[in-house]
């Protein structure tokens, strides 16, 4: 997580650090709901399950608050669904 937000840091200029840490924030937290729609599309080969359990997950933070929306727990978060879905993937 600290990678992303040097890289950010880097590639907009410290001036706009503020700016930088919510990209990188938001950008990650995409590629976290695309991996739960494909890898729950993958196991459970629905699309309209796929998208409402990525739509909850992506809702969350919406509903709570992205300033309260703690990086580490939001990954714990996406672990333990991918962690699920990988059990019934193996059942």
């Amino acid at each position: 997580y600290h990678w992303s937000l040097v890289l950010g840091l880097k590639l907009f200029g410290s001036e706009n650090s503020e700016f930088a840490f919510q990209l990188i924030n938001c950008i990650l937290f995409l590629i976290q709901g695309v991996t739960i729609f494909f890898f729950s599309y993958f196991c459970l080969n629905n699309k309209i399950i796929s998208l409402g359990i990525s739509f909850l997950y992506l809702s969350s933070p919406l509903v709570f608050g992205f300033n309260r929306w703690i990086m580490t727990e939001n990954f714990t978060f996406t672990g333990l669904l991918l962690f699920s879905f990988l059990i019934y993937a193996l059942r």
